[in-house]
């Protein structure tokens, strides 16, 4: 069963190939996602190659295909088992950090306590 666990923060780790292309991670092309989902996105989720941006990767993370891939990856809560891009997740979520201070405590304690 999948279950959506981290808001992704690909904006934060973005991939850049040797290509030139950028890609919102190392992993996207790889899920099982629907024709249709493909279809929508040109059959890959390539943001675009930073020669076509005078290599501003900014740019390309704003630009309408990178806010619509963007856009996607949030609301399909796309799964993501990367480790690399769960622990900028992590990182990055604000929200998450009360959740995180109290489990780090709790662990601490019960590490002192065996």
């Amino acid at each position: 069963m999948k279950i959506f666990l981290f808001l992704c923060f690909w904006k934060k780790l973005a991939v850049l190939y040797e290509s030139g292309d950028l890609y919102p991670c190392e992993i996207i092309e790889t899920l099982h996602w629907p024709d249709e989902v493909r279809n929508r996105f040109g059959g890959n989720f390539k943001i675009g190659n930073v020669r076509e941006y005078n290599c501003d990767v900014t740019a390309m993370l704003k630009s309408d295909r990178g806010r619509e891939i963007q856009n996607f990856i949030i609301d399909s809560k796309c799964y993501c088992t990367f480790e690399c891009a769960t622990n900028i997740s992590v990182l990055y979520d604000l929200k998450g950090y009360p959740d995180l201070i109290k489990r780090t405590i709790q662990s601490s304690f019960k590490s002192r306590l065996n």
